[in-house]
């Protein structure tokens, strides 16, 4: 027995547990032991918080150094998301009519950025060759579950609420616990089963204005054209400003005008004042995407499982491994792109999607 199989060995005794270790890879006892805890900022930030309380069973750091250590990392994900959330919904507001093309592109950007890193890595070694030559089945399934997340709240984020996009996720959370107490076996205690009741609670109590339609306007501005002018008449607050937004026809050419001013021949009305509905305030709509944006976090929550899974067998560079899983999204966010089309307001048929990338 060579020395390093039995120092292995040792510590298998000592842990009660049984390990082996393959050439050339690195060999875990416990994902805690590694500090995975960045390699899984693509999954929600629920998932990535809760692996941020687990610490190394063999850590001599005093408690106040992890204590801090777990404030600095609550904070900064608190941070973080926070600007994630206002970004995307700034991204989503001037990009309404093509959800499809800010899916697609989001995960077009994560190629180059990360194969900038990966290829000199891998040139001068920084990424063990053994990583290089494993096998890539495991990127497949974790792009079809982040393909699947990310896309539907890509599309969610364009209809929905600011509050909403924050809370909502949150969803995760639950789930999550569920998956991982049938799947990697997990224990919690009686304090995180309440902690999860509440965020479902807060759900639901955030859900109850849109479902009841209770704080909706008495009426609304709605887009004669809704291909044309969804965006333009839902921006419009009041009678005046929706019955006078209009548009003016001059040798085919269409262009805006507003109120009493007038440029071109013809002047052809747009927007319609009319009472707040089901269908006319949205509320329909809200409640499809809100239940989308909740479905979202089963595949994000899936893929966290299965990561946590996977980075006990290999010690992935983070960068390689995000660089081949948006490598894989590419493709697939294309393909998801035909049924997304068909869901968006207004619809997009086949035909037309690719108009929507240029």
């Amino acid at each position: 027995m060579s020395p390093s199989s039995e120092i292995l060995h040792n510590n298998n005794d000592d842990n009660s547990t049984t390990s082996t270790t393959t050439p050339g890879y690195v060999s875990f006892t416990s994902l805690k032991e590694n500090k995975l805890k960045s390699l899984r900022s693509n999954t929600t930030s629920s998932t990535a918080l809760e692996s941020a309380f687990l610490s190394n069973d063999d850590d001599d750091s005093p408690p106040s150094s992890n204590t801090t250590k777990l404030i600095l990392t609550f904070t900064s994900f608190v941070l973080s998301g926070t600007i994630l959330a206002v970004l995307s919904k700034l991204q989503a507001l001037t990009m309404y009519n093509y959800p499809n093309f800010l899916n697609v592109w989001s995960c077009v950007l994560y190629v180059p950025l990360c194969f900038l890193y990966v290829l000199p890595a891998a040139k001068y070694k920084l990424i063990p060759p053994e990583q290089l030559e494993h096998s890539k089945t495991p990127f497949l399934f974790m792009a079809i579950f982040d393909t699947l997340a990310s896309t539907m709240t890509t599309f969610a984020s364009v209809y929905l609420p600011g509050p909403l996009l924050v809370l909502l996720p949150q969803a995760s959370i639950p789930m999550s616990m569920l998956l991982s107490k049938f799947y990697l076996k997990s224990k919690y205690g009686k304090w995180q089963y309440a902690g999860a009741a509440v965020v479902i609670l807060g759900i639901l109590v955030v859900l109850e204005p849109v479902m009841t339609n209770r704080h909706a306007p008495d009426y609304v501005c709605v887009a004669l054209d809704e291909e044309r002018d969804c965006v333009d008449c839902i921006s419009q607050m009041s009678q005046e400003e929706c019955e006078g937004f209009a548009s003016s026809s001059d040798e085919g050419n269409l262009t805006d005008i507003f109120n009493d001013v007038v440029v071109g021949d013809v002047s052809i009305a747009t927007c319609e004042w009319v009472e707040s509905t089901h269908e006319t305030s949205g509320t329909s709509t809200l409640l499809f995407w809100a239940f989308i944006l909740v479905l979202s976090c089963l595949p994000a929550s899936m893929s966290s499982i299965y990561k946590e899974q996977k980075l006990g067998e290999v010690e992935w560079d983070p960068v390689y491994l995000n660089g081949w899983i948006a490598l894989i999204q590419v493709p697939m966010s294309l393909v998801l792109a035909l049924p997304g089309g068909l869901v968006t307001s207004p619809p997009v048929p086949p035909s037309d999607l690719p108009g929507n990338f240029y």
